[in-house]
């Protein structure tokens, strides 16, 4: 029997994007909700764009076992809404005067490369408890920046995700061509049919 052209979906939850999405969507919350007064209409913008980038994992996810259009749709709505959030967090460090890490800073590396880590997925539970602690000592503005650095490599994350076309092992090939997405991604179907 030959391979299936759209890939069977497993659980998205296990997904390693859709845990920092996770993680991403719980930091935002308790972002939200000590750093932003109440009533200001950032909150539930922020908490938003937070959700929509984990929910579209999912539904892409889900998507990708009857359309690989649709996944690919779907995942960059996600990279899109991260992106949003991402902005958020920079005109709040922006407007107030506060720094933003560049990718030299020290701090920013060492939150990228556990947002990368295998860490970060084992101690899930205790992130909340544990950045509060790790950055406790610091100036209160300091602790925007964890948030941004993950959020930044999610959307990496997610750009990488929708490159990989979900099993196409050479995305530039596979999105290459003058014609559109819907009918490149027909023409393996249609060529196996003929054989």
């Amino acid at each position: 029997m030959s391979e299936s052209f759209l890939t069977q979906s497993g659980n998205p939850r296990n997904l390693r994007v859709y845990k920092v999405t996770e993680v991403i969507y719980d930091l935002t919350y308790y972002f939200t909700q000590h750093y932003l007064q109440r009533g200001d209409r950032t909150i539930d913008q922020m908490v938003q764009a937070a959700r929509s980038g984990k929910q579209n994992i999912i539904e892409g996810n889900e998507a990708a076992t009857t359309s690989l259009e649709s996944n690919i749709k779907l995942t960059n709505v996600a990279r899109a809404s991260l992106a949003e959030l991402l902005t958020d967090y920079e005109d709040y460090l922006r407007v107030r005067n506060l720094p933003l890490w560049g990718a030299t800073h020290p701090r920013y590396e060492r939150i990228r490369s556990y947002a990368r880590s295998e860490e970060l997925q084992q101690e899930y539970q205790a992130l909340m408890s544990r950045l509060r602690a790790w950055l406790g000592r610091d100036r209160q503005t300091t602790r925007r920046g964890p948030v941004m650095c993950v959020t930044r490599d999610v959307c990496q994350f997610c750009r990488v995700t929708v490159l990989m076309c979900n099993g196409c092992r050479d995305a530039r090939k596979c999105l290459a061509g003058g014609r559109p997405l819907n009918q490149r991604l027909r023409c393996p179907i249609v060529s196996k049919r003929d054989e």
